[in-house]
């Protein structure tokens, strides 16, 4: 449920007009706040996942909403797409697969 409430926040504090000074483009805390907003929900949802299959699709559906959320705001506020951006969400999702394959963890049953 934390995950979810999170993106629920994510989507709005990104499509809002509003912006935190951390979000200041083109800084490092702005690209290390983009990992860590996706890859802890990638990671939270991913512990829900019952095999490597489920955990894939729920890193790509968090990639896929990572994208959609830059070109949503490519849409409303700015003439480039951010692509360090989608890079750092991406890094995000993946260090979450990657610490969950290195966990070792076995499947919820």
């Amino acid at each position: 449920m934390l995950a979810v409430i999170w993106l629920v926040a994510l989507f709005a504090g990104s499509v809002s007009p509003f912006r935190s000074p951390l979000a200041r483009a083109g800084t490092l805390s702005h690209l290390v706040l983009h990992a860590a907003a996706f890859g802890f929900p990638a990671f939270l949802l991913s512990r829900l996942s019952h095999n490597r299959t489920g955990t894939a699709i729920t890193l790509a559906i968090t990639f896929s909403l990572a994208t959609g959320i830059e070109i949503l705001q490519r849409v409303l506020y700015s003439p480039l797409f951010e692509w360090p951006d989608l890079l750092a969400d991406f890094a995000g999702i993946a260090l979450a697969g990657g610490l969950l394959l290195l966990s070792g963890r076995r499947a919820a049953r």
